[in-house]
């Protein structure tokens, strides 16, 4: 039975056999992942494989090229990495929630962090909005890499054809319907993060995980 090479994010200082319940030997390298040709101990690898030390994301086009020459439905769903377990948070850690989490390892939800795609490093000084900006704690404006990210979120969604998104809540790219205020005191107002704001535009439904049929 021969291998079968799968797109994957470039992890950082992952090289070694994972073997699965399943039995399956995989090995997750610098860009690709080798392994016995079933999903489920695919799935199951990536699940034990260690997180890199900073944030690498699957290749929205890769990733759908790859579904369909598999015979495998769309990706259904968006969802804020964090929630998916990556350590992409301004700290350096991550918001996992279970639900979230099995949505992307069984490949019905595909991984953002609009943040990382904007630029931004991991882990970084916190941000909140201002007004119509995004300012750091220590008064640097972000605002351009935060629209950067929205619109290549918004990319990601087209290249996939998502029609929803599971978005961590309160945050300044991703927060829906509630966003810190700008004082860093964790204050609430009204309002949507940068990228939320892109993908409601785009006509994404979307979610946090406070509330979804996946949480």
């Amino acid at each position: 039975m021969e291998n079968l090479l799968i797109p994957l994010p470039r992890w950082r200082a992952v090289c070694r056999p994972r073997h699965t319940a399943e039995g399956d030997s995989v090995l997750l390298s610098d860009g690709e992942a080798l392994c016995r040709p079933t999903r489920k101990g695919l799935e199951a690898a990536l699940l034990a494989a260690p997180l890199p030390p900073r944030c690498d994301f699957w290749d929205p086009a890769a990733t759908a090229a790859w579904r369909r020459a598999q015979g495998l439905p769309p990706v259904g769903v968006l969802v804020s990495a964090c929630l998916a377990g990556e350590r992409c948070r301004y700290d350096g850690g991550h918001n996992r929630v279970p639900g979230a989490a099995a949505l992307v390892a069984t490949g019905e939800g595909f991984p953002i962090c609009p943040e990382v795609f904007g630029g931004l490093p991991c882990p970084r000084p916190p941000c909140e909005l201002q007004g119509g900006r995004v300012v750091s704690r220590e008064g640097a404006d972000c605002t351009a890499a935060y629209a950067a990210g929205a619109a290549q979120a918004v990319e990601a969604a087209r290249i996939l054809g998502v029609a929803a998104a599971l978005l961590k809540a309160r945050s300044p790219s991703c927060g829906i319907g509630r966003v810190y205020d700008g004082s860093f005191s964790h204050q609430l107002v009204p309002g949507d993060g940068v990228a939320a704001r892109a993908l409601a535009q785009a006509g994404l439904t979307l979610y946090s995980e406070e509330g979804s049929p996946w949480t």
